[in-house]
């Protein structure tokens, strides 16, 4: 158990417990685990004390650090808040997105090896965590939080993937903090058995979630001493049959997890199989999925999308419930679905109905994805909106996100999995309506050719040495170059450039240096300015964001494999080839 007072740690030692659970970031609880440890003086074999490292201050709150030189130095303070040799149990406080975590794991291993550390664990963790994990090092815990009015790990498979490796899974928080206590408290079901066997609705819950499983340990957090005997307590509480039967029929999801239940079940499968059939198109923003959800309805499919509905996930998942019991047939779904926990519900559905589920998972690229959502903010827009006009129209346009909406999927996706109870799993990749672009050996004009010219890279130089020319009177342009592309706009070509001119930059009015390179050149060249910051990508406009260059392509009618873009280096050709685009370099391309 989690405990806060030395004399509670006392009491839940004399009442019989054998866990105790702190973290090196739990302001001095370390301290007070030893010390109450040194005040109850009895046998400390059959104790383990579980820690924790990975998590550290940062200002009013914190920010991960699994890197193995932290996880080390954090299990020295440990051991020594703890006036111990080795530690029993040391857990990954969470995973760092910025470290492998096979390289955390890794770390923690070593500590065994070393005999600092007796057993390793994992905490705030999903289930393709777990199965990486294990194969980097034997895991004995993984710290969850779960309880009857919680049931996300158990939504998003982590408790499942846990208990089919053999790795104990000690559920936090089983009560779900003051709301879930009034909650539980409530609940007629758990207040009705807990009546029935003469103990709190608190204890009822604490021994539920033990009878689930043997590899199940629930961890309250007492703050008194009385608390932590109660919860003690219940593990010599026995529910019979009857008290297990009112309680899984309450507790549905959490009931799958039953020792005697198949691991990968859900909830259980009508009695008897129906025709209806669902179809979940899942895929990263901008992967095409309102595109195909399209053929599905022209087949007679019930669509059912939360930015249609103005809804949550969750009334998705009720919604195709009711209509499968309403008779519905073909139901089809398509709003991204990237975590196990967000389809978990609609395999539940299909199940509960005896419906075929199949999912149809869109393998777009980031890249693909990234042009699509380019594509449709001109097609609604005409332009690539600004950070802050994406901020307003995304209220009523869920389709005019920024990039981070994608590389937020990416991060947290997990891929579908036949064990969430999916009929089927079709991966189908994109495929653009539009063919590749060819090798460019020559750059002849020719009526509908484009070029687009990476300004700062490939023609302007600073007259005063600065990365772009900060004025209109500091563009540097080389005559010769202009007239190769003379030659190409007399010869029908349209010529276009990108340049970056971010907030810090000296040059306030970009229309100033167009207008001053058009003057020099004597022929228009149609130049498109990001203003946006450096750092995380905010905006469609930055390289190698494609708004700029798509923007491009839409004012001047020409497709993208009758484009070249010229460049300075191999940024500039991969973001050439991701558009679709012939590439050259400068040197090249002007014959210098």
């Amino acid at each position: 158990m989690r405990i806060a007072d030395s004399e509670v740690v006392v009491a839940a030692l004399s009442a019989g417990a054998t866990l105790l659970d702190t973290a090196d970031i739990y302001n001095g609880n370390e301290a007070i685990v030893a010390r109450g440890l040194a005040a109850w003086g009895g046998d400390r074999s059959r104790i383990i004390v579980a820690t924790k490292a990975g998590l550290v201050r940062d200002g009013a709150g914190y920010r991960r650090d699994g890197r193995a030189r932290h996880l080390v130095s954090s299990s020295e303070s440990s051991r020594a808040a703890l006036g111990v040799d080795t530690l029993d149990l040391l857990q990954l406080h969470a995973p760092d997105p910025r470290v492998p975590l096979e390289t955390s794991v890794r770390a923690l291993a070593g500590l065994v090896d070393k005999g600092h550390v007796r057993r390793i664990g994992l905490s705030n963790v999903r289930a393709d965590d777990i199965e990486v994990a294990v194969r980097v090092a034997p895991v004995h815990s993984v710290q969850l939080a779960l309880g009857p009015f919680d049931d996300g790990a158990v939504r998003d498979g982590a408790v499942q993937a846990a208990l089919a490796r053999g790795v104990t899974v000690i559920a936090y928080a089983p009560f779900g903090g003051p709301m879930g206590m009034r909650r539980i408290a409530a609940d007629e079901t758990i207040v009705a058995v807990a009546t029935r066997l003469g103990v709190t609705p608190f204890e009822v819950v604490l021994a539920y979630l033990a009878d689930l499983h043997s590899s199940i340990v629930p961890l309250p957090g007492p703050s008194r001493a009385a608390t932590a005997t109660s919860a003690v307590r219940t593990m010599s509480l026995g529910l019979d049959d009857d008290a297990r039967k009112a309680l899984d029929t309450r507790f549905p999801r959490l009931a799958t997890l039953r020792v005697n239940a198949p691991i990968t079940a859900q909830a259980p499968r009508a009695a008897t199989v129906g025709t209806a059939d669902v179809v979940v198109l899942m895929g990263t923003p901008g992967a095409g999925k309102s595109t195909l959800v399209r053929s599905f309805v022209d087949e007679g499919y019930e669509r059912l999308n939360r930015d249609l509905l103005s809804g949550k996930l969750d009334r998705l998942a009720r919604m195709l419930d009711e209509r499968l019991a309403a008779g519905a047939q073909k139901v089809v779904l398509d709003n991204t679905y990237g975590t196990r926990r967000s389809r978990y519900a609609l395999v539940e559905a299909a199940m509960k109905h005896g419906a075929s589920i199949r999912c149809i998972w869109l393998t777009t690229s980031v890249e693909d994805a990234q042009i699509n959502a380019c594509l449709r903010m001109l097609d609604r827009y005409g332009r690539i909106l600004s950070p802050e006009e994406m901020a307003l129209a995304q209220k009523k346009d869920p389709n005019a996100f920024a990039p981070h909406v994608i590389y937020r999927y990416v991060r947290t996706f997990e891929p579908p999995d036949e064990a969430e109870g999916f009929t089927s799993i079709e991966a189908r990749p994109f495929e653009r309506a539009v063919k590749a672009a060819r090798d460019v050996e020559t750059a002849a004009p020719r009526p509908g050719r484009a070029f687009l010219l990476d300004l700062d890279a490939a023609l302007w130089k600073s007259k005063s040495g600065a990365r772009a020319p900060v004025d209109a009177g500091d563009i540097d342009v080389s005559g010769g170059d202009l007239e190769h592309l003379r030659a190409l706009r007399e010869g029908g070509a349209s010529i276009g450039g990108i340049a970056w001119q971010p907030p810090d930059a000296v040059a306030t009015n970009t229309a100033e240096l167009s207008a001053r390179l058009n003057e020099v050149a004597g022929f228009p060249i149609d130049v498109r300015f990001c203003v946006h910051p450096a750092g995380p990508p905010i905006c469609w406009c930055r390289k190698p964001m494609p708004g700029l260059a798509l923007a491009f392509l839409r004012e001047h009618g020409v497709e993208a494999r009758d484009v070249v873009h010229v460049g300075a280096s191999t940024i500039d050709a991969t973001f050439a080839r991701r558009l679709g685009f012939g590439y050259q370099d400068a040197v090249t391309f002007f014959r210098r």
